[in-house]
C-alpha cells in the first residue's frame, strides 16, 4: 500500500503551483529585462533630442517656448507700431447694417471687379462709412511711420498667438481697401498710395511672431492688400514715381519668411508639449521611463523633430523649391506609404506633419501673387515712358526689374498676355496648368482649375 508521502507527490496541483510560480518569475524577470532596455533605449533618445535641441539654439533658432521670448526681442514703444495699430482697433466702427454696400467691409460686393465703376449709392455710402472711421484710418497711417512692431504676447508662457486680435486685423485691412479703392476711384490717387503703403505696415504687423496662424494671417492679409491694389490700379493714374514707390513696398514685404517663422513656433510649441505628457524626474528633467509607452512618446518625439527640421530647411529655400520638398516629405506621410507599425510609433507627428507641410504651399502662393503686382507696377512705369507695353517680361529686366519675375508654383518665369486695352500677369496656380490668366469661376476650386492673375485695364 503506497504510504500518504508518495499519495501526495501524486496529487497534480501542488506540480502546477510549482510551474506556475517558475513562469511568473520568468515572465517578472523578462519583464525587468525589457523595462531594463526600454529606460536605455529612451535614456539614448533623450541624448539625442537634447543634442539637436543645443544644435538648433547654437544655430540661433528658438527650441522651446522659453526660447521664443529671447528669440523675438523686444520693441521700445517709440519704434513700436502696435501702439497705434491698437488705437486704430480701438477706435474701428463697424458697418451700421449686415446689408450695407460696401466692397471688402461687407460680402455683398464680392462680385464686383477691379474694373467695375462704384455706382453713386455705392460711393455715398462709403464716404459716410470712411469719415466715421477717420481716427481709425489716420492710425493706421500713424503706424506705417514706425519701424517694427510687436503686441504684448508672453510666448514663454504658452500664448504665441492671440486669435481675437488677429480677427482685428483683418477688419483693419478690409477698411484700408475699402478707402484705397474708394480714394482712386475719385481720383486722389496721392490719397490712395498713401493708404496702401499703410497697408503693407498693416500686413506685416505680426511679421515677428513665431505662431503659424499669426504668419497665415499674414499672407491673407497680404492676399486683400493685393485685391485692393488690383482695384486701385483700373480706377486711377498713378506717376511713375508714385508707381515706384507702390512697386518697391511691395518688394520689400515679399520676404519669403512666412512659413519659416511660423514653423519655428510650432516646433516649439510641440517640443514642449511632448515635455508636458511626462512627469518630472527633477527641476527641468524629464522621466523618459514615464509609463509603459514612455519610449514611444521619446520615439515620437524625434521623429517629429527631424520631419520638422527638414520643413523648416526647406522654408529657409526660395518658396518655389521648399513647396517642392514639402509635397515630397507629405507624400511620405500619406498612410498608404507608411507601415502601420510606423503609425503606431507615432501618433501625434502624424496628426501635425501632413497639415504643417500645407504653410510651405500657401507660401509659395505668396509669393507668386507678390511677383505678379509688382511687375504690374513695372508695367505701368514702361508703359508711361515707353507709351507701350514690351512684348515679355524680360524686357522690363533690369530697368524696371532687377530680374525676370519668378512663378513659385512651377519655377518658371511669371506669364503675361496684352492687348491694346489690358494686360494681365498671372501664375499658373497650384494645379501647376497654363489657363492662359483664366481664374477660376464661382464654385471651382483653384487647387484644380484656373490661374492667379493681376489684370489692369490700361488707362488713356
Amino acid at each position: 500500500m503506497a504510504s500518504e508521502h508518495e499519495h501526495g507527490k501524486n496529487k497534480p496541483g501542488r506540480g502546477c503551483s510549482k510551474g506556475c510560480l517558475g513562469l511568473a518569475t520568468a515572465v517578472v524577470f523578462l519583464l525587468l529585462v525589457l523595462a531594463m532596455l526600454a529606460a536605455l533605449y529612451v535614456e539614448n533618445i533623450d541624448e539625442r533630442i537634447n543634442a539637436r535641441i543645443q544644435d538648433i539654439r547654437d544655430a540661433g533658432e528658438p527650441a522651446t517656448l522659453e526660447d521664443l521670448e529671447a528669440w523675438v526681442g523686444r520693441v521700445e514703444d517709440k519704434d513700436n507700431a502696435a501702439i497705434p495699430l491698437q488705437k486704430a482697433m480701438d477706435s474701428s466702427v463697424g458697418p451700421a447694417s449686415p446689408d450695407a454696400q460696401l466692397p471688402f467691409v461687407t460680402g455683398n460686393l464680392n462680385s464686383l471687379k477691379p474694373t467695375d465703376p462704384l455706382s453713386d449709392a455705392v460711393r455715398t455710402e462709403t464716404a459716410v462709412y470712411l469719415e466715421q472711421n477717420a481716427t481709425c484710418l489716420l492710425a493706421l497711417k500713424e503706424a506705417a511711420t514706425y519701424s517694427e512692431c510687436r503686441f504684448p504676447i508672453n510666448f514663454s508662457g504658452g500664448d504665441i498667438a492671440d486669435l481675437p486680435r488677429l480677427a482685428k486685423l483683418r477688419t483693419l485691412m478690409r477698411d484700408v481697401c475699402l478707402a484705397a479703392t474708394y480714394e482712386s476711384e475719385i481720383g486722389k490717387s496721392q490719397d490712395a498710395l498713401e493708404t496702401l503703403l499703410a497697408g503693407m505696415r498693416l500686413s506685416e504687423a505680426v511679421r515677428r511672431e513665431p505662431a503659424l496662424i499669426s504668419q497665415l494671417v499674414r499672407i491673407a492679409l497680404r492676399a486683400m492688400l493685393l485685391e485692393g491694389t488690383e482695384h486701385c490700379l483700373n480706377r486711377t493714374s498713378f506717376t511713375s514715381d508714385q508707381l515706384k514707390q507702390l512697386q518697391d513696398a511691395l518688394q520689400s514685404i515679399n520676404t519669403g519668411d512666412c512659413a519659416y517663422t511660423g514653423l519655428l513656433g510650432e516646433r516649439c510649441v510641440l517640443m514642449d508639449s511632448f515635455y508636458g505628457a511626462m512627469p518630472m524626474s527633477g527641476p527641468g528633467v524629464f522621466s523618459g521611463s514615464w509609463g509603459p509607452l514612455g519610449w514611444r512618446y521619446r520615439l515620437d518625439q524625434e521623429t517629429y523633430l527631424e520631419t520638422i527640421d527638414a520643413m523648416i530647411e526647406a522654408a529657409k529655400l526660395p518658396p518655389g523649391e521648399g513647396w517642392n520638398r514639402a509635397e515630397e516629405l507629405h507624400d511620405e506621410w500619406m498612410p498608404e506609404n507608411r507601415s502601420r507599425l510606423s503609425q503606431f510609433l507615432t501618433v501625434i507627428s502624424d496628426m501635425q506633419i501632413p497639415v504643417l507641410t500645407k504653410s510651405l504651399e500657401v507660401q509659395a502662393r505668396d509669393a507668386s501673387s507678390l511677383n505678379s503686382a509688382i511687375s504690374a507696377c513695372a508695367l505701368l512705369r514702361y508703359r508711361l515712358e515707353k507709351h507701350t507695353l514690351p512684348a515679355t517680361l524680360t524686357e522690363l529686366v533690369p530697368q524696371y526689374l532687377e530680374q525676370p519675375p519668378i512663378d513659385c508654383m512651377d519655377g518658371q518665369p511669371l506669364r503675361y498676355v496684352r492687348d491694346d486695352h489690358a494686360f494681365t500677369v498671372y501664375s499658373v496656380g497650384p494645379n501647376r496648368k497654363d489657363e492662359r490668366g483664366r481664374e477660376p469661376e464661382e464654385g471651382e476650386d483653384l487647387s484644380e482649375t484656373g490661374d492667379m492673375s493681376f489684370a489692369v485695364r490700361l488707362r488713356p
